[in-house]
């Protein structure tokens, strides 16, 4: 029993400790009467008169009712530990049940923590991507000025060579 109380909720702990420990009393008590009888039936008749001195009726409802009441209460207390493994039981199954969801959430959560990663890392290449082409725009664009300022210059000294060469001869 004192085994079970220490599975039990520590607030109901202490009000079955109290049963258990009532328990005890009443059977070491019971038990010594036992020594008694015995003595008196190796002993002889003093101690069997020592017992005998209450009133037998009396003193055997009383035992009746301690018995009864004994009975009574091992029967609840058993109850409730019925109960009690019952409840821990479902908790067990309960706890298995969230283990197992928990399990499962995890690897969803791996799996998109998995494809975030995937996700950064073809950002990042897109980004590269767009920085060289972004580059090769800006090398494209001065390239393209600089044959046309070439261009256009050329085409102003064909220009000048004509007028002014020409117009002289």
């Amino acid at each position: 029993m004192d085994l079970e109380l220490r599975e039990i909720v520590a607030s109901e702990r202490t009000k079955y400790k109290n049963r258990v420990t009532s328990y005890k009393a009443e059977a070491e008590r019971i038990e010594r009467d036992l020594r008694k009888a015995e003595i008196s039936v190796d002993g002889g008749m003093a101690a069997r008169d020592e017992l005998l001195r209450h009133d037998e009726l009396t003193t055997s409802l009383d035992q009746r009712q301690a018995y009864a009441s004994s009975t009574q209460r091992i029967s609840r207390t058993s109850e409730k530990l019925v109960e009690g493994q019952r409840m821990l039981q479902e908790t067990t199954e309960m706890g298995a049940n969230v283990m197992v969801e928990l399990d499962r959430q995890g690897k969803v959560i791996e799996g998109a923590s998995n494809k975030v990663h995937d996700v950064d890392s073809s950002l990042a290449r897109s980004m590269r991507l767009l920085k060289s082409m972004s580059r090769r725009l800006v090398q494209n664009k001065v390239l393209l000025f600089g044959i046309i300022f070439v261009l256009i210059g050329i085409i102003f000294l064909a220009l000048f060579f004509k007028f002014f060469y020409n117009s002289d001869s």
